[in-house]
């Protein structure tokens, strides 16, 4: 799932250079991408649950003083951003990468399965797996329990 640096610039240039290889998951450059947005998730939620400002309390702000709080809620919204920079990048990379590998990257993203080219890594059939569904069915559940655990705290 993660590569070292050379691999992430081997990928850049074959890409660039148009000798782009499909791979089975995520490119060298992809997976790096994926741990930034799982860590800038994590850090978004865990700093939400803390925070606490002028018109917001998060669920567990009581729980730790009132300047963690405030720094928690600065913490929240600085990381909002920068979360949200790295998904648009990211989308770009998976548009850029479609385009120029003849590839359909969403749509393996939204069904999890991915058809690579006969004589890839030795695999001729379609890939297919539960991964992609069953991630897309604990994100929206992951979103329905934080939007609804304010009301469960008090």
């Amino acid at each position: 799932f993660l590569r070292g640096p050379r691999a992430v610039i081997a990928h850049l240039r074959e890409l660039v250079g148009g000798e782009h290889r499909p791979v089975l998951g995520h490119n060298a450059l992809g997976g790096w991408a994926v741990l930034v947005i799982l860590l800038l998730v994590l850090i978004e939620v865990l700093s939400g649950l803390f925070a606490s400002t002028f018109d917001y309390d998060g669920p567990l702000a009581s729980l730790i003083p009132d300047a963690w709080a405030t720094a928690m809620a600065d913490l929240h919204a600085s990381n909002l951003n920068l979360l949200l920079a790295v998904l648009l990048v990211h989308l770009a990379g998976v548009a850029i990468t479609s385009a120029l590998g003849h590839e359909n990257l969403v749509a393996s993203m939204i069904h999890g399965r991915k058809r690579l080219p006969a004589g890839t890594l030795a695999l001729d059939e379609e890939i297919s797996g539960w991964r992609g569904p069953v991630a897309t069915v604990v994100a929206i559940v992951a979103v329905w329990v934080v939007l609804n655990l304010r009301s469960w705290h008090g």
